[in-house]
């Protein structure tokens, strides 16, 4: 089941919400694109969540991660 993350005060990141049974991530930037991305382990998670920045975190441990499989925009 997903559930959301506290993301706070990010410049990039509107919403974000991961369902640990498929390892599926979920994102809303802040312009209202939404993006998922697969196969990201609970460790990966937890370290973005307690990031002093989720939009660097993201970019540099998500974003272009090949173990991650992009979805593009979802509904």
């Amino acid at each position: 089941m997903e559930e959301s993350l506290p993301i706070h005060h990010s410049e990039q990141i509107h919403w974000a919400a991961y369902d640990p049974e498929t390892q599926q991530l979920n994102l809303t930037l802040n312009d209202r694109r939404k993006h998922g991305y697969s196969k990201v382990p609970q460790n990966v998670v937890n370290k973005f969540v307690r990031a002093s920045s989720h939009g660097d975190f993201f970019h540099k441990n998500i974003r272009n991660n090949t173990a991650y499989r992009y979805h593009g925009k979802v509904d």
